[in-house]
């Protein structure tokens, strides 16, 4: 799911700054392709990050992904709000700032629940009952971010 300032969805240009949160290939492979578009990008997941690939895959990703700019934070996303995710981690809540989120965690099936609570709007992109290959998910993803842009 994409979820963002109003002001930013609809607009030919993708939002600045964004921050993805779940570790799998569908995430890592999201943050790599806005970090190529020059967007800075945050990749939050409370689990291991690549953990639904190989280990050689995860490594490239996240290489790529640092490499790039990007940034790779191991916490637990508490809320949304306005101006960001709130995450926590070791009991210690931090403002991950940006201008919109995508939710793109394989593991969980459902929608997360803070979701409702946001006036703003979103795209699904892939169900986790309904896995697929890399290729696809990042063919989905790009068609997504091209239809909001």
């Amino acid at each position: 799911m994409l979820a963002g300032e109003p002001s930013t969805l609809g607009t030919r240009e993708l939002p600045n700054s964004i921050a993805v949160l779940g570790g799998g290939r569908r995430s890592l492979a999201t943050s790599l392709w806005l970090l190529g578009r020059g967007r800075h990008v945050v990749t939050v997941s409370e689990g291991r990050m690549g953990a639904d690939t190989s280990g050689l895959a995860a490594r490239a990703f996240l290489s790529r992904i640092e490499g790039a700019g990007g940034s790779l934070l191991s916490a637990a996303v508490r809320r949304v709000q306005d101006s960001g995710a709130v995450i926590v981690n070791d009991g210690v809540e931090k403002l991950v700032s940006c201008d919109a989120i995508v939710v793109a965690d394989p593991v969980r099936s459902a929608i997360p629940e803070w979701l409702d609570l946001l006036e703003i709007p979103d795209k699904i992109i892939g169900d986790a009952r309904d896995p697929r290959g890399i290729g696809p998910a990042i063919a989905e993803g790009r068609d997504v971010m091209r239809s909001v842009g």
